[in-house]
Parts: structure tokens; C-alpha cells; sequence
């Protein structure tokens, strides 16, 4: 199998090759550091939640609290949160305020 033949003696990368890289093989066996946006996800949401707002807020101009509470309105579903606003942006209902930096 092809596991089989990554680890086995005659796999793409032989045994000299292993050690002749071992600095780097070192530092790609560390887990990788959270991305940034991580750091700033409210406690309130998931990470892909979190991410899911950011999207519709760039996609919306809307900033990061109404565009959170459009997703949580619609399931946190992208499609149709965004077909919310578009409706509700044509109906002149989303306020001001919810493109103003907060």
C-alpha cells in the first residue's frame, strides 16, 4: 500500500535522506500554532462560526456584531444569511449602525 511504502526501507525518501533533513522533519513534527483569528474568537462562538461571520462581514460591509447575528438568525448557514441581507438590504431594513465600526 502506499503507507506501506512511505515508511518501509525502499519508500520515496530513504534513511540518509531522513537524517540528512532532520532540523526541518524536527520542526513540521510540531503542531502547527493556532491561526491568528483564533485568538480573537469570542467565547461565544466556534472557530468556524467565527470565521463564517468574518466572511459575511467582508462580503457585507456589515461589521462583526450584525453580521453574527444575521448568521445565528439563519443557522449559521452562509447561503442563506446571505440571501437574508440581500432582501432585507433591498427593503432598506438593515440600519446604519450595522456598517459602522463597533
Amino acid at each position: 500500500s502506499i503507507g506501506q511504502a512511505a515508511t518501509g526501507p525502499q519508500g520515496v525518501m530513504g534513511q540518509s535522506a531522513m537524517a540528512e533533513d532532520s532540523p526541518s522533519n524536527h520542526m513540521n513534527a510540531q503542531p502547527l500554532p493556532p491561526m491568528p483569528q483564533t485568538h480573537n474568537v469570542p467565547p461565544n462562538m466556534t472557530p468556524q462560526q467565527y470565521e463564517k461571520t468574518m466572511n459575511m462581514s467582508q462580503h457585507t460591509g456589515m461589521n462583526l456584531k450584525f453580521s453574527a447575528q444575521c448568521l445565528a438568525d439563519n443557522e449559521w448557514d452562509l447561503h442563506r444569511a446571505d440571501m437574508a441581507y440581500q432582501q432585507l438590504k433591498a427593503a432598506s431594513k438593515i440600519p446604519a449602525e450595522a456598517y459602522q465600526n463597533m
